[in-house]
């Protein structure tokens, strides 16, 4: 992992960071396909992550590379963000003001693909922002650049993928309870 300053930092200037991280890696093979899954330690991301950061972006790397700045990105918001909470029977102004920073900060016509989550193995395959809208479930894939699927974990992982191939890309919240979660987003994505 390159550690990546949010604030001002741009992108395309993360591999001119003068030091690197190493952490180990789980190689896997679900549905067919390879995995590799880092470990990075929690008490690590304090170090990883300068304290006045509330979110971090990073770019999906093939062969040990990061992709080109074209590629979609795979981000996470920090302790500072506060609250992420979702439900669609609630509303939380700290996401909204998060996310809208978000698109602001990377100058993005983007738009947030959010799913309430239930620990579940449902994941949608979305082409809008309406394919998710009242619904449950706890995985989201799309290839279309202009969505950003979301979401929101505590004690559990979220897993991020992209597919070079077929421009696929997503996440999936994977507990105890949704364990195979990433091999159902496969099936979906193949």
């Amino acid at each position: 992992l390159h550690r990546i300053m949010s604030s001002g930092y741009v992108m395309e200037n993360y591999e001119k960071m003068d030091f690197v991280y190493k952490f180990p890696v789980v190689k896997g093979k679900q549905a067919k396909k390879e995995y590799y899954i880092a470990m990075v330690p929690l008490k690590m991301l304090s170090r990883l992550f300068p304290s006045d950061d509330e979110y971090v972006l990073f770019p999906f790397y093939k062969d040990g590379k990061p992709l080109d700045i074209l590629s979609p990105k795979w981000g996470m918001t920090l302790k500072k963000a506060g609250s992420m909470r979702f439900r669609w029977n609630e509303k939380n102004p700290i996401r909204k003001n998060m996310f809208s920073s978000i698109l602001s900060d990377y100058s993005l016509q983007s738009e947030f693909v959010p799913v309430e989550l239930i620990h579940s193995k449902i994941v949608y395959d979305v082409s809008s922002v309406e394919d998710t809208k009242n619904k449950q479930g706890d995985g989201i894939i799309t290839c279309n650049k202009n969505l950003i699927p979301v979401v929101t974990v505590a004690d559990c992982v979220p897993i991020y993928f992209y597919d070079c191939k077929s421009q696929v890309f997503g996440v999936v919240h994977s507990g105890w309870k949704g364990t195979g979660i990433i091999e159902e987003a496969l099936k979906i994505a193949v």
